[in-house]
Parts: C-alpha cells; sequence; structure tokens
C-alpha cells in the first residue's frame, strides 16, 4: 500500500491544505473517496488512519484533508 501524508495544497487565502492519500498501487482503476472530518476535527485524529488503511486494502483510493482554517499548520498538523 502507497501512503502519501502531508501532502501541501494551496488554498484559496493563502492557507495550506494538509492532504493525504491512502491506496494500493497496482494499476487498477479504484474509486475515489474523501474523508471530510467533523467539527473540530483533524484527519490525523483517533483511528482515522485505520479507516484510511482499510478502505485503501478494500480497492478504494482514499483522500482525507484538514480545512485550510482547522487550527493546524504544516508544521503542526
Amino acid at each position: 500500500m502507497t501512503i502519501e501524508k502531508n501532502i501541501i495544497i494551496n488554498g484559496k487565502h493563502k492557507k495550506p491544505i494538509l492532504t493525504d492519500l491512502f491506496f494500493k498501487d497496482d494499476d487498477i482503476k479504484k474509486p475515489i473517496l474523501i474523508f471530510c472530518h467533523g467539527y473540530k476535527g483533524f484527519k490525523d485524529w483517533g483511528a482515522w488512519n485505520l479507516m484510511a488503511k482499510a478502505f485503501a486494502e478494500s480497492g478504494f483510493y482514499f483522500i482525507k484533508f484538514n480545512f485550510s482554517y482547522n487550527g493546524g499548520t504544516v508544521n503542526n498538523p
């Protein structure tokens, strides 16, 4: 499984959006699942990484991210 963590996307208002990708690198087209955490949440909180791995193992391209104004920073997501 391929895991890419803390990819920086430049947000519209100059606030970075940190994104993680989880997927099997097997050249098979996959459905994309975009996970949006709830209010006061973070992409790395609790069991979200375990959930991301489970969906990736089940054949999904799993994307999770922190919203640009969630309180985290690039240095401290």
